[in-house]
């Protein structure tokens, strides 16, 4: 066989290689989410937790990103990295505090990505509703703490003997298994959670007074 047909066999066998090899890289992949956690219910100021086991045989995985919707606004995201495909990875989704939103549904979204930016996503309903503290926390400037016992649906105080002028936080306990603390302070004549801000009261003397 004359030189320049070897040479013409090894340039296209190079060729056929190299389209192989790109292929291969080019490959979408088949990312998997097996997910688990109590996901069907949670209240305002908990945290979802969930596990999820991510694989893709074919492609290198890149991120979990678990997203929570109120309607069409995106209220906590969370971006978990994946490094290596079959593992299970845990994490746990913030669930804003609002006062003044009715309890309803929420969406929380899981999406699983591989590095070729293939993805597969699962949803879910997520009912939400507003805890029922039986009691909060009043915590003064001083670092004393007085219990507000609950008056009615959503009304808590305290009454006390006081100095005319008091300051201090609202504290909410972590409620149920999945709960947080809540500390609501004053922000812009507003008293609002995860504010550490005092709030003011005041009486007309001290002596005994409710807050």
């Amino acid at each position: 066989m004359k030189p320049y047909k070897l040479l013409s066999l090894f340039l296209a066998s190079a060729s056929l290689l190299t389209a192989c090899s790109d292929d291969d890289n080019l490959a979408p992949g088949n990312p998997v989410m097996d997910v688990t956690g109590n996901l069907g219910e949670a209240c305002f100021g908990d945290s979802l937790r969930f596990a999820i086991k991510a694989t893709d045989p074919e492609v290198a995985l890149s991120t979990i990103h678990a997203e929570l919707y109120f309607g069409d606004e995106m209220v906590s995201e969370k971006v978990i990295r994946t490094k290596v495909s079959g593992e299970t990875y845990e994490g746990k989704l913030y669930v804003p505090y609002y006062a003044n939103i009715p309890d309803g549904q929420a969406t929380l979204r899981l999406t699983l990505q591989n590095i070729h930016f293939t993805t597969t996503e699962q949803t879910y309903n997520v009912k939400i509703s507003h805890p029922d503290y039986p009691s909060l926390i009043f915590r003064a400037e001083t670092g004393e703490e007085y219990t507000m016992q609950r008056d009615a649906h959503y009304v808590y105080s305290v009454t006390q003997r006081f100095p005319a002028e008091m300051r201090g936080v609202i504290v909410a306990p972590a409620f149920g298994e999945n709960g947080n603390e809540i500390v609501f302070g004053y922000e812009n004549s507003e008293i609002k959670p995860n504010v550490d801000v005092m709030i003011h009261f005041s009486n007309s003397a001290p002596g005994r007074y409710s807050i």
